[in-house]
């Protein structure tokens, strides 16, 4: 969900969140974002915050290593 990622990458065609069942799908073939937006935010939001902790893991709070700006689209 940064530039480069995979997950948002501005200008090479993949500018919305994408979302894949691995177990049923591990070639990524169906993006599934638009269908469990729910799920989307969840996800985000948790990124979010481990960005904003600098960790995913308990404990506290650190330093990120390198500046992370997430990604996110233009509202319509």
């Amino acid at each position: 969900m940064c530039a480069g990622s995979g997950g948002w990458s501005p200008g090479g065609g993949t500018e919305s969140p994408q979302l894949y069942d691995m177990a049923a799908d591990p070639g990524e073939t169906k993006n599934l974002a638009a269908a469990r937006p729910e799920v989307v935010t969840r996800l985000t939001k948790l990124l979010e915050t481990f960005v904003a902790d600098g960790r995913s893991t308990p404990g506290e709070k650190q330093k990120n290593d390198v500046d992370v700006k997430i990604h996110k689209p233009a509202k319509k």
